[in-house]
């Protein structure tokens, strides 16, 4: 591997030169669990966050618990099949309950209960158009009894 942080630095910058890297059956593997770790960390990310800020964070934490989700279940299809998958997880894109759709199927398993799945829909939506990551003018009407002390309607 490397001796140093120069000669890895050196080595990477040769490897992406070279194009893709092609990977072995067990590289393909390793790279779908540590996908699946990556995202089991915002998932733990957000329950560690939503424990301690309370209501403060909820917009942050359920972005981390989207993201983790998303995550997560891009990996288990990259563990199902590697090579099918790795091509189409960016056409995947962020849409929660369609990725649930395609694992369910990549897996053999039934899909999770509509009760499950019409929430996963809702914070879905707001998540897949990035309203739970930046502000917005909907924040105005959302959870109005929770304003920060900075925010202009909020107590001073």
């Amino acid at each position: 591997l490397c001796n140093d942080r120069s000669e890895c630095s050196t080595k990477v910058t040769e490897m992406l030169r070279a194009g893709p890297l092609q990977l072995t059956e067990y590289g393909e593997r390793m790279v779908a669990r540590m996908m699946y770790d990556k995202g089991r960390g915002f998932l733990l990310a957000a329950a560690l966050l939503s424990k301690q800020g309370g209501n403060q964070y909820e917009y942050v934490a359920l972005h981390l618990l989207c993201q983790g989700i998303e995550i997560v279940l891009k990996a288990i299809l990259l563990l199902v099949d590697y090579r099918k998958y790795k091509p189409k997880l960016r056409n995947l894109g962020h849409d929660l309950p369609a990725l649930v759709a395609d694992v369910s199927l990549a897996v053999g398993r039934k899909l999770p209960r509509s009760v499950l799945l019409d929430e996963l829909r809702i914070v879905g939506n707001f998540y897949k158009r990035q309203q739970l990551r930046y502000a917005g003018s909907l924040d105005m009407f959302i959870k109005a009894a929770n304003r920060t002390p900075f925010s202009p309607a909020g107590p001073h």
